[in-house]
């Protein structure tokens, strides 16, 4: 499946939440330098001794099924008023975010 395009998306706002708009997309400086770690992080399989026990075993294999997504064609966007005053501290001005469906092609779920 082809993910959803800027414009689809924008669509897909327009029709389900009339009224409401895309927010701007942040841009990030390509040219931003990358963070080095300070140092290695500590062994996962002595974390779950130290906090686990002794009987603690290595269940990398059920961790697995918890980081396989419900979902990997929905959207998580942010939409904004169209009619949004230039008031930065209205809360009804301020972005919320929206997900969309990539397979239903609709808005499933919003904030507040």
């Amino acid at each position: 499946m082809e993910p959803l395009s800027r414009k689809e998306l924008a669509e897909i706002v327009e029709r389900d939440l009339p009224g409401h708009e895309l927010a701007s997309e942040e841009t990030h400086p390509e040219d931003a330098p990358a963070s080095e770690a300070d140092e290695p992080g500590v062994d996962i399989a002595a974390l779950r001794q130290k906090f686990l026990g002794e009987g603690a075993t290595d269940d990398s294999a059920g961790l697995d099924a918890l980081t396989t997504p419900v979902n990997e064609h929905d959207y998580l966007v942010a939409v904004r008023p169209k009619d949004a005053g230039g008031d930065p501290f209205d809360e009804k001005a301020r972005p919320k975010a929206v997900v969309v469906s990539g397979r239903d092609k609709r808005v499933v779920g919003r904030q507040g």
